[in-house]
């Protein structure tokens, strides 16, 4: 491998990383703060007593008063200069994670918005050629598809602790056991929430229902703008031949604004 090429690499690397990498950065340089700020105050100190021994051998009283503050800067002011500009680059670290998480986030949901625009004309006009019951078949058909070409692995199934029905979340992928009254009343709550509070993030409904969150769970969900939560149940048949039920949404979870 070329050194341009290891270089390409590397910086693509940094690239895809920089949140994590700034924000280790930041933590790191919390920590350093903290240490060369009391490195630097000892030292301070240490300037500071030893003018005043110095004053206090050329006095004739043993108590010497005390320098006025803009003295005491003057003379130890540049103890704190390593723990300032470390200081300051955390910052500066902190700042830019943040500046690259949001813009990212904006980018994510600028793609997110145009693909889902791009679906709801594709789903049009399948509904315009074999109707919305045709439409259904089919979602209920690709549904299928997908649970018997990803057949749940027993180990892997999640319990819950809220029933023995064998579930299919369509947005996670995950298999689960649950119930499907305690998912049904789960939904009509978050919509109730929906209606009074004007968004709900997609990890209230995992966290309902005893799924782990996931990682974007809290930046996208179900808004004013999207509507109540639309979802429907599909139920099918496993490459077990085990029942098995999918929760379906109408409507994508959205980034939340």
């Amino acid at each position: 491998m070329s050194l341009k090429i290891l270089a390409k690499e590397i910086g693509q690397t940094l690239v895809r990383n920089s949140p994590g990498i700034l924000t280790g950065l930041g933590i790191a340089g919390v920590v350093t703060t903290g240490i060369l700020a009391a490195k630097g105050h000892l030292k301070a100190s240490r300037i500071l007593e030893w003018d005043t021994d110095c004053r206090r051998a050329e006095s004739s009283k043993f108590e010497v008063p005390d320098l006025p503050l803009m003295e005491r800067v003057k003379m130890t002011w540049y103890c704190y200069i390593p723990a300032v500009s470390v200081g300051t680059t955390t910052i500066i670290c902190i700042l830019g994670s943040h500046s690259v998480s949001r813009s990212r986030h904006a980018a994510i949901a600028s793609l997110y918005t145009a693909t889902d625009a791009a679906f709801r004309d594709y789903k049009s006009k399948v509904v315009s050629r074999i109707g919305e019951r045709g439409e259904l078949a089919v979602r209920d058909e690709i549904v299928a598809d997908k649970i018997r070409s990803q057949p749940p692995v027993p180990e892997n199934i999640i319990h819950t602790g809220d029933g023995e029905t064998l579930c299919w979340d369509s947005i996670s992928g995950r298999y689960f056991y649950s119930d499907i009254e305690k998912i049904k009343q789960t939904l009509n709550r978050l919509n109730d929430k929906l209606l009074t509070v004007g968004y709900t993030p997609l990890n209230d409904y995992y966290t309902q229902i005893g799924l782990r969150r996931v990682e974007l769970g809290d930046l996208v969900g179900w808004s004013e703008s999207t509507g109540i939560i639309d979802w429907r149940i599909s139920a099918t048949i496993s490459e077990e031949n085990k029942p098995c039920i999918a929760i379906l949404f109408q409507i994508q979870p959205k980034h939340l604004q």
